[in-house]
């Protein structure tokens, strides 16, 4: 067997768990040079191989080689199988396949067959040509399987990476706009942001400051409800007796303390801006 450049077609440290133990041996096969690469190159080197597989087809069968008919036969069949390879007639079958091909169709998996000749050997290259692919099928599927992860893993790290990188600049933002104007809230989901900065540590309250906030949200939760009850008293005022009037009803229990977790988150948020 010539030596031969190994190709790298397939990702043998991941083949497709579909693969039969016949098909993995010809994804392994399959990753040198072809018999045509080899003929282009180096056409006695190509003949030979040719030759090998015809004379282990004669030895696999018991095949008499001693005879003048058997070297005229083998003659033939080379110079027949040499055109077939050069118009391209079985793609990119590799010596080792060729190999295999010879070893599988003298065990008549390709179907019958009487004595070995041209006829024999193209009976067992198409033969094993259609089990080439269907091995070469699953191990593509698998590998762009594989492939589709790993793109869509690298997509998904660098959304992160910008969405990380937008983040940051979102706050330097917000701290430059609150040097500009220390006295004005900077909302813009401030509560959601500090929630995120505090669950990655870069937000550290103290229990002064806690106490401080609190009161802070009080003061502007009463601000707001009061808002809300003079705008509620307003429009009942403008409404005639004969139409329905709407009546206020103050924040429930629940929604109270949702409000006041937003408005302490706020001013937290604000709070940690003036640094």
């Amino acid at each position: 067997m010539s030596n031969l450049t190994i190709i790298k077609r397939y990702d043998i440290e991941n083949l497709s768990p579909k693969l039969n133990d016949i098909q993995k041996e010809i994804i392994f096969a399959r990753n040198t040079e072809s018999l045509k690469q080899i003929q282009s190159k180096d056409k006695t080197a190509f003949l030979i191989e040719l030759m090998k597989a015809f004379y282990l087809a004669m030895e696999l069968t018991g095949q008499n080689k001693s005879s003048e008919d058997y070297e005229k036969q083998a003659e033939a069949c080379v110079n027949a199988l040499e055109r077939d390879f050069r118009t391209g007639e079985f793609g990119s079958l590799t010596n080792n396949e060729l190999t295999i091909a010879i070893q599988r169709g003298c065990k008549n998996i390709y179907g019958d067959f009487f004595g070995v000749n041209y006829s024999t050997i193209t009976q067992f290259i198409k033969g094993y040509v259609k089990e080439q692919n269907e091995a070469i099928t699953k191990q593509r599927l698998h590998e762009n399987d594989l492939k589709y992860k790993r793109d869509q893993k690298e997509k998904a790290e660098q959304a992160r990476k910008e969405y990380e990188e937008s983040f940051d600049r979102i706050i330097e933002a917000d701290i430059q706009q609150k040097k500009l104007n220390p006295m004005v809230l900077v909302e813009d989901y401030g509560n959601v942001k500090f929630s995120r900065l505090k669950n990655e540590g870069r937000i550290v309250i103290t229990e002064d400051q806690k106490e401080r906030l609190k009161r802070e949200t009080l003061t502007m939760y009463a601000d707001q409800v009061g808002e809300e009850r003079k705008t509620h008293n307003g429009k009942q005022a403008a409404l005639s007796s004969n139409q329905i009037k709407v009546v206020y009803t103050p924040p429930s229990k629940e929604d109270s303390k949702v409000a006041k977790n937003r408005i302490y988150k706020l001013l937290a948020y604000n709070e940690f801006l003036k640094k």
